[in-house]
């Protein structure tokens, strides 16, 4: 791999792209909360771990 240094050129084509992208992307932005998701995740992963913990499991299951 051959490192060359950027130009102000280079810099400026490189954020026109991502700001391209970002635009594209934006209209699929809604098909996944990704900070909701993980935060849903580890709240179920806690109240499982407590639940495992005390007993007090709902799952008959357990």
């Amino acid at each position: 791999m051959k490192l060359v240094e950027a130009t102000a050129n280079d810099l400026e084509e490189l954020v026109d792209r991502w700001y391209d992208l970002a635009t594209e992307m934006e209209a699929y932005s809604d098909l996944i909360d990704l900070a909701g998701e993980i935060e849903q995740w580890r709240d179920d992963l806690i109240r499982y771990g407590l639940d495992e913990l005390t007993g007090d499991s709902s799952n008959p299951n357990d």
